[in-house]
């Protein structure tokens, strides 16, 4: 029997989404080590996290079996409740709940991001399903107002944090080793870059932050290290970025796992990121971060850890741009500091989280 069965979107090979996995099957098993967890895969298949039955997200009659003998489903993390990406996702994890909660079995939303919801009937939808829900984490504040403006203020409902902050990299020697590997050069200074395509802005963009990494190695002599975290979508962009620039940077060719990619960006200068997990890595690492904002839950993240160094994706300036990346650069010692206090802050949370889904199961 599986005692917790979590939905999100896992086995897609996203970094993101794997590390908030691993992240909550640690965090649960720390409280209650011998809980059977099952989760919702792509195919049935987990590609990074151990511990789990992976379970077909789309086989509905194995789903319905495991619900009714669970003794609680998690929706989460990520943002699942939005309607950004597509309907078609919204009305899939909305059914989850629904079905769950037909099933007799007790629903959490754990550290989730909510919204946007746009459509009108999908911010009712989301109003009936989500007010059944019998505890609800949020990994920010905005995703707290979203939920109120939306009339959904029956369940219990707490702001704590990702809890994909709790991942470690891998050690130090295998730092040194990975960076060799990849070309990496330990004398330079490093920073890295996270981006993914984003429509008709993506051409401005690119041009943008090529002009950007070429302008930080010619006036500071730093490495540029572009980080795709998910791969199969983000490896185009980022050769793309890399070609487009004057001089050479470094692009890993494979899909390395998050202790990995922690590794990578342990100790850089700063993180530009687009990819909300590669934000919420640096400042796991108090490593100071400029996002470029496709998606609310990017500028959420970075109001929430009180670092509002960002440019949207339709504005971007290289000019804005590089002062701030400069800027945070600068005053990287303060930054540090600073993202230390409040991450330590989070990790507090992120464990009640796991402490208040294992009370369903007493």
């Amino acid at each position: 029997m599986i005692d917790i069965l979590i939905s999100g979107f896992y086995g897609f090979s996203n970094s993101g989404d794997e590390a908030v996995l691993q992240s909550i099957v640690e965090l649960l098993k720390t409280n209650k080590p011998e809980i059977t967890i099952g989760a919702l895969t792509q195919n049935g298949k987990s590609i990074y996290v151990r511990g789990i039955q992976p379970v077909n997200r789309t086989n509905l009659f194995q789903i319905i079996r495991i619900m009714k003998k669970s003794k609680l489903f998690i929706s989460g993390g990520g943002s699942l409740i939005q309607d950004v990406t597509s309907s078609r996702s919204l009305y899939y994890y909305l059914g989850l709940i629904l079905l769950a909660k037909m099933m007799g079995t007790k629903v959490m939303l754990y550290a989730n991001g909510i919204g946007p919801v746009n459509g009108s009937f999908n911010r009712w939808l989301s109003r009936r399903i989500v007010n059944k829900v019998d505890l609800i984490t949020l990994r920010e504040t905005d995703s707290q107002h979203e939920l109120k403006a939306m009339g959904i203020t029956k369940p219990p409902c707490y702001v704590t944090a990702d809890p994909a902050i709790e991942i470690p990299p891998i050690g130090e020697q295998e730092i040194a080793a990975l960076k060799k590997k990849i070309g990496m050069d330990p004398a330079k200074n490093t920073v890295c870059l996270s981006i993914r395509k984003w429509g008709k802005y993506t051409d401005k963009m690119v041009d943008i932050l090529a002009r950007t990494a070429d302008r930080l190695i010619e006036d500071s002599g730093v490495q540029i290290l572009l980080l795709p975290l998910h791969f199969s979508n983000d490896y185009k962009i980022c050769d793309r970025l890399r070609n487009t620039m004057k001089h050479n940077c470094i692009l890993p060719d494979k899909d390395y796992r998050v202790p990995e990619i922690l590794g990578l960006m342990k100790g850089s200068q700063a993180v530009i990121g687009m990819r909300l997990h590669s934000l919420i890595y640096a400042a796991s690492l108090n490593v100071p971060v400029v996002g470029i904002v496709y998606d609310t839950k990017v500028k959420g993240f970075l109001n929430y850890i009180g670092q509002p160094f960002m440019e949207t994706v339709e504005e971007i300036q290289f000019e804005s741009l590089f002062e701030k990346i400069t800027y945070v650069i600068q005053q990287r010692g303060a930054i540090t500091q600073e993202l230390d206090k409040r991450m330590a802050e989070l990790r507090k949370l992120t464990k009640k989280d796991a402490e208040m889904a294992i009370g369903f199961l007493e």
